[in-house]
């Protein structure tokens, strides 16, 4: 199947997510479920970090996919947790947290598919911890 064939249903997800995200918080007035936008943006480069291999350094293995896996999985938890704790400290309605519930794991779900889906597994640059000395 042609990569760009998950295109359209990967942006579908991501809109949808988002606008349950922005109908949670507007149909209800309370923007604190917002701050969960905060966690969108982090997620797009830690996952593109585990796309590179493991590299020595000082004889120390510097593994970027366990670095990368466990930040993405810490940040999506956090990120979805949010909102139960916005609901027991009373500022959402169990309505606004159960749109936020349906439509955060949406937006990471494309997130993490989409930077998967569109590199082979290998990495895409050579970067180097120390520069090189002659």
């Amino acid at each position: 199947m042609n990569r760009l064939y998950t295109l359209g249903p990967l942006a579908f997800l991501m809109a949808l997510g988002v606008m349950l995200n922005i109908l949670a918080c507007a149909l209800f007035g309370s923007w604190w479920p917002m701050i969960v936008f905060v966690g969108y943006v982090i997620v797009p480069p830690l996952a593109l970090m585990g796309l590179y291999r493991r590299k020595r350094y000082n004889n120390v293995l510097i593994d970027a996919r366990m670095f990368s896996l466990t930040s993405v999985s810490f940040v999506c938890t956090v990120c979805v947790l949010m909102h139960l704790l916005l609901w027991h400290a009373q500022i959402t309605v169990w309505q606004a947290t159960l749109l936020n519930m349906i439509g955060t794991p949406l937006v990471f779900i494309a997130i993490i598919c989409f930077t998967y889906l569109f590199t082979d597994g290998k990495p895409q640059h050579q970067y180097q911890l120390v520069p090189r000395t002659k």
